[in-house]
């Protein structure tokens, strides 16, 4: 459903740390079946698309996601026994950057 719904958008390109995180910090899912909540299929001459329910509150998501981020990554760095921010798999930081 990432996607299908295009969550790159709105939340950056998928990584399974970031989908922990945000399971971890608003205590949903996160599944195809939370998603399918936030987001419905509009017919727009025969094609479908995925179109949020609610854009405004997918763009407050997003910046909920990044600030935290930020937040908790600052607190990290701050750790000596830490001293690194969240990674994905591949080494690369976690980041909410939304893709156009």
């Amino acid at each position: 459903m990432w996607t299908d719904c295009e969550l790159d958008y709105y939340l950056g390109a998928y990584g399974s740390k970031k989908h922990e995180l945000m399971i971890s910090w608003t205590g949903e899912t996160w599944d195809n079946t939370y998603i399918n909540t936030l987001f419905y299929q509009a017919n727009y001459s025969g094609t479908l698309y995925w179109v949020p329910k609610d854009g405004n509150y997918m763009d407050y998501l997003a910046g909920w996601f990044a600030d935290k981020l930020s937040k908790e990554n600052a607190e990290r760095l701050a750790d000596p026994t830490i001293g690194d921010v969240y990674r994905e798999s591949d080494g690369s930081p976690v980041d909410f950057t939304r893709i156009p």
